[in-house]
């Protein structure tokens, strides 16, 4: 029953704000769960990826309870690795179409159109809710570099493109282009961390399409793996250590790049198995910890660390794992229960960095999330009670897709009216913003979980009749 998992993900898309030095940004967790999703549950696994990740399409809702939305780069990705997940080649799922990734011409547009984000304003709703505006595809633009490597595009032109493109970025404005109009454009690929990490997500797609690239860094994986978490964890690093850079030190690549994380991750999963999960989490820890001691022992600053991190290196090394058992057909035991262990103990820590009402506001939208998952999961035992029964709701196929819909369009059209309604009933009960937000945002997400569950079960039988009525179409007349 995958489409109970429609409340929850749209949690995946939040990001806390900062408690006693330490944040939780959990959007990029949601390609590897979409990954799991596609491969584990099919065409009712991608529908509820498809409608769980829609809040991503949304902008940024900025609150004093953290922020949602505004992902839609990590939402495209999500659903086209859950589209290839269900392939039985989803290397070859997730290339499509090799002479259109090995085209200069689609190189050039990726490094000058997706490392562009705009910015069109902010928009302040009420309750101290604020709304951004904002556009980002920095991580679709690593994630086609990647494609390109599994499309065995040439290195030459992607290390020269990209030492061409950063240039560019650097100079002209140093990454900073004139507003146009009432919107801001930032072309992102304007340091050589962000190239570093470029290349090297293209050599990750080379050394997962061929083994045998002997000129591909990471056939050196203990040393790449620690060269990409130590570029992710570099700002933290700096912050630490030398926190009167100047601005123009952006540009030299030293407050690292974020998303190198995930790639380090991903390919300490696909070459070194879960002992490189556990190589990966190992470094990264130890430089978060040696991040922050510097921190405290010179008193320049207090704690900072992002809590997503270490699930990071869990979430993307098991997707690697999983990448390579698939193209080798060969299977590999779940982590044994120390992994189990080490997660208790982590668990047992969170108070330690959190006061009790603090960690309360953190993990009250995942309770949230998770009641009304289970409230969706007895509704579906009720459901097949009442079968068991031969007591059924009338209408299969087409009729109980149309009414879903209806029903989820009914709510659209007045969504604006339902979320203040349901803020001020909050309001009324003296509810936290930060804890009533995400509750109504759950509330109004339990439609679309119907409609995940309806198309689960009629979707073979709507996909059928569109093929007869495609084959109808194209017969010839008489």
């Amino acid at each position: 029953m995958p489409w109970v998992l429609v409340p929850i993900l749209p949690l995946l898309l939040y990001s806390s704000p900062v408690f006693a030095g330490v944040s939780l940004s959990l959007p990029y967790l949601f390609i590897p769960i979409a990954a799991l999703l596609g491969r584990r549950y099919g065409t009712a696994g991608f529908m509820t990826v498809l409608l769980g990740g829609v809040l991503a399409l949304a902008p940024y809702l900025e609150t004093s309870g953290g922020t949602f939305g505004g992902g839609i780069d990590i939402y495209l990705i999500a659903v086209w690795v859950c589209r290839a997940a269900l392939s039985n080649d989803p290397v070859g799922a997730l290339i499509g179409n090799n002479s259109f990734w090995r085209s200069p011409w689609v190189f050039a547009a990726v490094v000058i159109l997706l490392p562009l984000s705009l910015f069109f304003g902010r928009h302040d709703l009420q309750d101290d809710i604020v709304v951004d505006v904002y556009i980002s595809m920095l991580s679709l633009f690593f994630f086609a570099l990647f494609i390109h490597g599994l499309a065995g595009f040439r290195t030459a032109w992607v290390v020269g493109g990209l030492a061409a493109a950063t240039l560019i970025g650097i100079f002209l404005g140093i990454g900073q282009l004139l507003p146009a109009g009432g919107m801001e454009v930032r072309y992102h690929l304007d340091d050589l961390a962000t190239s570093a990490a470029g290349l090297g997500y293209f050599f990750a797609g080379r050394i997962v399409a061929n083994m045998d690239d002997t000129r591909n860094p990471w056939q050196h994986p203990y040393l790449t793996i620690a060269g990409f978490v130590l570029l992710a964890v570099l700002s933290q690093l700096t912050w630490a250590f030398l926190p009167e850079l100047p601005p123009s030190a952006d540009y030299v690549g030293l407050y690292g790049q974020y998303l190198a994380l995930p790639l380090a991750a991903l390919m300490a999963g696909y070459l070194l198995g879960y002992g490189g999960i556990g190589y990966a989490l190992v470094v990264t820890i130890i430089l978060l910890a040696i991040a922050n001691a510097g921190s405290l022992l010179l008193a320049q600053r207090g704690l900072w660390v992002h809590a997503e991190q270490p699930l990071f290196c869990i979430a993307f090394g098991i997707l690697g794992v999983r990448l390579r058992d698939v193209q080798t057909g060969g299977a590999r035991a779940w982590p044994g229960g120390r992994w189990y262990v080490y997660g208790l103990v982590v668990l047992l820590f969170l108070p330690a960095l959190f006061s009790w009402d603090e960690l309360l506001k953190l993990v009250w939208p995942f309770i949230a999330a998770l009641g009304a998952a289970l409230l969706a999961a007895c509704l579906e035992w009720l459901r097949r009670r009442l079968k068991l029964q031969d007591v059924t709701l009338t209408g299969e196929g087409w009729l109980k897709l149309v009414i879903a819909i209806a029903v989820l369009a009914a709510i659209a059209i007045n969504a604006r009216t339902l979320f203040d309604s349901l803020l001020g009933e909050a309001d009324a009960l003296d509810l936290p913003i930060e804890i009533a937000l995400p509750a109504v945002l759950v509330i109004l997400h339990l439609p679309l979980a119907y409609l995940a569950r309806v198309l689960a079960e009629v979707w073979p039988k709507i996909a059928g009749d569109v093929r007869s009525i495609a084959t109808i179409w194209r017969a010839p007349v008489g």
